[in-house]
C-alpha cells in the first residue's frame, strides 16, 4: 500500500509538471503569436498593400486601357504623380520590410524584391535615361519621402511608420531637389505624353516590374495566409 501511495504521488507530481509545461508552452506560443500579428500589422499588410496597389496600376495601363481612362479623369495630368507615388510607396515598404519584420532573411523575398528593384535600376535605352528607371540610391530616396517613421507615435518595441498623402507628395515634387532629378521628370512626362500603353516608353520594364510584383505577392500571401485579391491575379504583357 505504502508503494502504491508513493507510485501514485510521483505520478500527480509528473501530470502537474507536464501540465505546467504545456499550459506555459501554450502561453508562450500565444504571445509570441501576438507578437508576430502586431509586427505583421506594423510592418508586413502596408508592404502588401504597396506591392498589390502598383501591381494593379501596372496592370491597368498595360492591359486595361488605363491611361485613357486616366486621362480622362484626371485631365491636368495628375495620374502621372500618383503613378510615381506608387513607385515610391513600394520603394518605401520595401526598405523597411528588410529591417524589421519576420522577413528579414527570407531568401525568397529578398531574391524576389532584389529582381525589381534590379528592373528599375536597369538601363534600356541607349544614351539616353528612359522612364522608371531609377537607380538604388534614387530608390531609397524616393521610399525615405513617402514612408517615414512616425516619432509622434512611437512604438516601445516596434518602430512606427506611416506614409505621407499623395498631395503632400505632389507638393514636394514641385521643390528641389525632385522638380531637377531627371529620372523623376522624365517619368512624370512618359505618363502624361502617352496617349495608350502603346505610346508609353517603358512599357517592358513595367510588364517585367509587374511579373515579379504578382509572384512575390503570391509568395507573401500564401504565407501570412490571406490574400488581398480574391481571383488568381494575371501577368500584365508588354504593349507592342
Amino acid at each position: 500500500m505504502k508503494n502504491f501511495d508513493v507510485v501514485m504521488s510521483v505520478l500527480g507530481f509528473v501530470f502537474t509538471t507536464l501540465w505546467g509545461i504545456w499550459t506555459w508552452r501554450q502561453q508562450y506560443n500565444r504571445e509570441q503569436q501576438q507578437k508576430r500579428d502586431k509586427i505583421a500589422a506594423l510592418y508586413v499588410n502596408p508592404f502588401l498593400v504597396a506591392c498589390d496597389q502598383l501591381q494593379s496600376r501596372i496592370y491597368n495601363i498595360l492591359e486595361r486601357q488605363g491611361l485613357e481612362y486616366l486621362r480622362q479623369r484626371y485631365p491636368d495630368g495628375q495620374y502621372a504623380e500618383e503613378t510615381l507615388y506608387l513607385i515610391a510607396h513600394f520603394f518605401g515598404w520595401e526598405h523597411y520590410i528588410f529591417r524589421y519584420g519576420p522577413y528579414t532573411r527570407d531568401p525568397n523575398v529578398i531574391d524576389r524584391t532584389n529582381r525589381i528593384r534590379s528592373v528599375f535600376a536597369r538601363d534600356i535605352l541607349d544614351g539616353t535615361l528612359d522612364p522608371f528607371c531609377f537607380r538604388r540610391q534614387e530608390q531609397v530616396d524616393l521610399g525615405k519621402l513617402v514612408v517615414r517613421k512616425n516619432t509622434s507615435n512611437a512604438e516601445i518595441e516596434n518602430i512606427s511608420l506611416d506614409s505621407i498623402s499623395l498631395y503632400e507628395f505632389m507638393e514636394t515634387l514641385k521643390e528641389a531637389p525632385y522638380r531637377n532629378i531627371l529620372s523623376v521628370q522624365t517619368t512624370l512626362n512618359a505618363l502624361q505624353q502617352a496617349k495608350t500603353a502603346k505610346d508609353l516608353i517603358g512599357c517592358e520594364r513595367l510588364a517585367e516590374i509587374h511579373k515579379n510584383l504578382v509572384e512575390l505577392l503570391d509568395y507573401l500571401e500564401h504565407k501570412e495566409g490571406f490574400s488581398l485579391f480574391e481571383n488568381t491575379r494575371k501577368i500584365a504583357k508588354p504593349t507592342v
